[in-house]
């Protein structure tokens, strides 16, 4: 759904993530009792401390943050290995747009354009994805 959201509108709701996060402690209380939340709180607070600075540099949206930190809420300590995973899943998504557009030299209009922004959405949802096919998750 980040996904879907993060193409159509270029924003992730934050209904989508609330909602997330809601279902993420819910399940923590059920499975893990009061201990998992320190877990869960973990995993929400790093991607927080780890992104912030690129989105104060405008290198990130808040909404590929706030998905890091429902991740977080669902992965723990374990969404640093989403977070490099997301990024080489990036850097593969941004070679890929710079070979189709032909676009290999760094122009100021175009770095402002808003059709080259990256959706990091996309990213995000196949390091997630690929971890836990793999068992790294150990989802």
């Amino acid at each position: 759904m980040a996904v879907f959201f993060d193409f159509a509108t270029g924003k992730i709701p934050n209904r989508l993530i609330a909602g997330g996060v809601a279902a993420s402690v819910a399940y923590t209380l059920f499975a893990m009792g009061p201990p998992g939340m320190i877990k869960l709180l973990l995993g929400m607070i790093i991607p927080l401390l780890t992104l912030g600075l690129l989105f104060k540099l405008h290198a990130m949206g808040g909404g590929d943050i706030k998905l890091f930190m429902f991740l977080g809420s669902a992965f723990g300590t374990d969404i640093l290995k989403v977070i490099f995973c997301s990024f080489i899943f990036g850097a593969g998504q941004a070679l890929i747009r710079l070979i189709l557009n032909n676009q290999f030299f760094i122009d100021k209009k175009i770095v402002k354009e808003k059709s080259n922004k990256i959706h990091f959405a996309l990213a995000i949802f196949f390091s997630t994805l690929f971890l836990s096919l793999s068992g790294i998750l150990g989802v």
